[in-house]
């Protein structure tokens, strides 16, 4: 994802990445699954944790009220510019989703939310632009 100009946020955004020594899948061949991380926790290492590595790409599909009642049994939804978002806060029961539709972080995380995750297999991340053909 751009920020702006030629500015990355993560270097393997990049069509070629030295790491990756296995073809990779287009996006609409992977599989992501969708995890409910531990409280305060950010997607990247609740992906990690199950082997599995966090995708910004598929954010937008769970950013809805719909998604987050299957996952979560909000009891409300509520739109915000916010990193944790999609998340459910602890307390209330509301679900936050993202009001900007192309700014989704794993890396975000807030004390009190619970993140709604979306993780594919290493193997599958690195593919570029085959997400709507």
């Amino acid at each position: 994802m751009l920020l702006h100009g030629n500015q990355y946020r993560h270097d393997y955004r990049h069509c070629y990445w030295a790491g990756n020594t296995e073809p990779t899948l287009p996006l609409s061949q992977t599989k992501p699954q969708v995890l409910k991380s531990d409280p305060g926790a950010d997607c990247r290492s609740t992906c990690s944790a199950k082997g599995m590595v966090c995708h910004e790409d598929f954010f937008s599909d769970a950013n809805t009220c719909q998604a987050m009642q299957r996952s979560f049994g909000c009891k409300s939804c509520s739109t915000k510019s916010h990193a944790a978002a999609p998340a459910q806060q602890q307390s209330s029961g509301t679900c936050l989703l993202n009001d900007h539709k192309r700014h989704f972080d794993c890396e975000g995380a807030a004390e009190g939310y619970i993140r709604l995750c979306i993780c594919v297999l290493t193997g599958d991340v690195y593919a570029v632009g085959d997400r709507h053909s």
